[in-house]
């Protein structure tokens, strides 16, 4: 579904790099793969360093954290939805 109606973007997040921290944008949809399969949304609350924490449920509730680069598994997809008209 992302990939067939969401525009890919990069996957590489670079800490003090702002032209590359601007690809990284409130509402973006990130996904994880194994071993601990994940998705999450990108929040527009920033670390220090311009990382972009993540909204997400690893239960027992949903929570906003920085949590973009230490999910246990790798970032697979980065997403990102065209404003509707």
């Amino acid at each position: 579904f992302f990939q067939k109606f969401g525009e890919n973007l990069t996957l590489e997040v670079i800490p003090n790099d702002p032209e590359n921290l601007k690809e990284w944008q409130g509402g973006d949809i990130v996904v994880y793969g194994a071993p601990l399969w994940h998705i999450a949304i990108v929040s527009d609350k920033r670390r220090a360093d311009g990382v972009p924490y993540i909204i997400h449920n690893a239960g027992p509730t949903p929570r906003e954290e920085d949590y973009l680069l230490k999910w246990t598994s790798p970032l697979i997809g980065h997403f990102r939805f065209p404003k509707g008209d």
